[in-house]
């Protein structure tokens, strides 16, 4: 098979070429090459193309691609064997340099991302092994041609993990291009001494011993650990600056996000450690059925590590004003607030962009906006014509939506905790109703556990039991007080 197009040029994973004189006419056009023989993540012996427009953008369309010698696939074995001869000793393909490769770039700097998550993924789960060494293969090929095919005075220095350092971030404030030195001002927030919890590393090297033919760095464990720790620390350093009201629920989540991943952690290892691969200890006398017990206990792990996904991002949520606003957060008058605020900015933002783009005729140059953005909404004005830049139909609708919310939480909080007493029919109490305006709860406080009756009306009528107030409680709202009617009509009945 030819290495060289049709003027001697070499081709590589990432050229552009076009394809000409093929067979059938939809196999000619502009493609890029998406493997080559050799690649770690190509086990074929044909070029793998995938057809480009001829902006530079690549082609969503279903026959998008194609393999280098043409191949035909039809189910005439006459016609295969023609459009064969044809391609043989008419089809060309020849390497261009006439088509901006940035669509291209891009496409290799995702599969190096999602290589790295799949290598991550592997490592947490298994250990170092085979796998993931053809894992760590597949990003270092990846991350290696984005550097090779980024222009140089684009390029950016990648990191793993999808981060990137850009030439000017590795500047010196002060000698950063374009900017002016300034003088420190003093720390907004108090910076509080970060707290982990203790990893067992005799656990996790005997996990990794019997696991890998790779030897264990000590405090290996303890440092990828401390490594999503700081991650959630450093969301709660720009919490504490940016949004002070918010620290010291931001500090608990943080404390207890770190405490449950060590625990995730100690227990993975201890399961690891439970029984060696067989890779390791040889298939002679393995115990199966420990390893079968081992397996279903990973899954049990690997739901653990979902849920503390989920955390960490509740506490970035807290930062990015995303996180839903409970009525009994002490502070929530404070939140409902600078959520409203926060909505008008950017309701007045997308106006301002969308004026600018009716008169313009373009977004670039508009304030607010990175390069990254305004490619991307231009794009998608390019395929959605009659569509405005930002749609702002429900904006208004959603600011009513939080004032009319404060308005009547500022009524209920001015107003004083109420508090009765309910009886049966004799006279007999049954239960205390607080109406707690200062944690928006409706508490009913019996004398002592109610019977098993009363505890189905209560759970039936949205009550769940509260250990830290001693309360059967639900959140203060008007449904809440209808809900308090059927369970006085239910229990004096």
């Amino acid at each position: 098979m030819k290495k060289t197009d049709i003027n001697g040029i070499e081709m590589k994973t990432g050229d552009i070429v076009e394809v000409k004189n093929a067979f059938f006419k939809i196999d000619n056009g502009i493609y890029f090459i998406a493997h080559t023989p050799g690649d770690p993540t190509w086990c074929g012996n044909d070029y793998s193309l995938r057809k480009m427009c001829k902006n530079g953008k690549i082609s969503i369309s279903s026959k998008n691609i194609a393999f280098w010698p043409l191949s035909a696939f039809t189910n005439n074995r006459e016609k295969n064997r023609e459009c064969r001869e044809w391609n043989e000793a008419n089809a060309t393909i020849e390497v261009i340099f006439t088509i901006d490769n940035t669509a291209v770039v891009e496409h290799f700097r995702n599969e190096a991302n999602i290589a790295k998550k799949q290598y991550d993924r592997d490592i947490l789960y298994y250990g170092e092994c085979s796998q993931t060494d053809t894992d760590k293969e597949i990003y270092e090929f990846y991350f290696s041609l984005v550097a090779e095919m980024e222009p140089k005075e684009q390029r950016s220095t990648e990191t793993p993990g999808n981060h990137t350092i850009s030439e000017d971030d590795k500047l010196q404030p002060e000698t950063r291009k374009d900017e002016q030195p300034e003088e420190k001002e003093p720390a907004k927030a108090e910076i509080v001494e970060r707290k982990y919890y203790s990893i067992n590393e005799k656990t996790a090297k005997w996990a990794k011993e019997i696991n890998s033919f790779s030897d264990y760095k000590n405090g290996e464990a303890t440092e990828t650990y401390k490594h999503y720790c700081n991650k959630v620390y450093d969301v709660l350093d720009q919490i504490r600056e940016q949004r002070p009201q918010l620290a010291k629920k931001a500090e608990s989540m943080t404390d207890r996000y770190c405490r449950k991943l060590a625990e995730y952690y100690n227990d993975y290892y201890r399961n690891e450690a439970s029984c060696p691969s067989i890779m390791i200890s040889g298939g002679s006398k393995f115990p199966v059925n420990k390893k079968n017990k081992q397996n279903s206990r990973r899954e049990t792990l690997n739901n653990t590590w979902n849920y503390l996904k989920e955390y960490a991002q509740k506490i970035n949520h807290l930062l990015t004003q995303e996180q839903p606003i409970l009525s009994g957060d002490k502070d929530v008058i404070e939140q409902l607030e600078a959520k409203i605020n926060q909505l008008e900015e950017e309701h007045k933002h997308k106006l301002y962009c969308n004026n600018y783009y009716k008169k313009h005729g373009t977004l670039k140059g508009c304030e607010g906006l990175t390069e990254k953005e305004i490619d991307r909404l231009e794009d998608f004005i390019t395929r959605n014509p009659f569509f405005p830049p930002f749609i702002v139909c429900n904006d208004t609708a959603n600011i009513r939506r939080y004032k009319a919310r404060l308005d009547k939480l500022r009524m209920t909080k001015a107003s004083e905790s109420k508090e009765e007493i309910t009886a049966d029919q004799e006279g007999i109490e049954l239960f205390k109703v607080l109406e707690n305006t200062e944690i928006m709860r409706l508490q009913l406080f019996f004398d002592g556990k109610p019977d098993e009756r009363t505890r189905n009306i209560l759970k039936k009528n949205g009550f769940k039991w509260a250990p830290s107030h001693g309360a059967w409680q639900r959140q203060l709202t008007d449904n809440a007080r209808y809900s308090l009617k059927r369970v006085k009509e239910a229990l004096t009945a």
